[in-house]
């Protein structure tokens, strides 16, 4: 904690800050790991962000993400492509104009990653939707077959009873 006059400085880290704070960092570590871990905090913070209020947020940490397209390492690249991609899930067309500030490999690049993603996510939600579906239909056999069950026993009593 910093103090300053002897007394506790409070530190207030809102959304904004973390994002400079982090996007400096991103500029000045050369540590490849502490990169991956950077980029994986944003890309996180990222997805949990309402679209109105990442817009805002955007341009304080945007430059430095897409800096870390250029790095040396592959997992570094990889880390921002997947930060870019949430942001595109996030903000969708919003997104464009900063997309546009990069190169056409990169481009294309994201862009491939973002239809992938949204495949995945299409295919998940079907699939979700498909066993709920069955989970419905096997709960609806399944109250057929008590039903049955229980009408049979009752049958059952009133052959007995008589």
């Amino acid at each position: 904690m910093i103090f300053s006059n002897g007394e506790p400085r409070s530190l207030k880290l809102n959304a904004k800050n973390f994002l400079i704070h982090l996007s400096k960092y991103l500029s000045l570590n050369n540590s490849n790991c502490l990169l991956q871990i950077i980029l994986i905090c944003i890309k996180n913070f990222v997805m949990r962000q309402q679209q109105n209020n990442l817009s805002v947020l955007l341009p304080y940490f945007i430059d430095s993400v897409f800096s870390m397209l250029n790095h040396q390492s592959s997992e570094i690249r990889k880390h921002a492509v997947y930060c870019a991609v949430e942001i595109y899930l996030v903000l969708g067309i919003k997104f464009e104009p900063y997309l546009n500030e990069l190169n056409s490999s990169q481009q294309n690049l994201i862009k491939l990653f973002i239809n992938s993603k949204i495949l995945f996510l299409s295919v998940k939600a079907i699939t979700i939707a498909l066993l709920c579906g069955a989970i419905h239909i096997l709960k609806n056999m399944l109250l057929s077959m008590v039903l049955i069950f229980v009408r049979h026993r009752r049958f059952l009593r009133l052959v007995t009873q008589k």
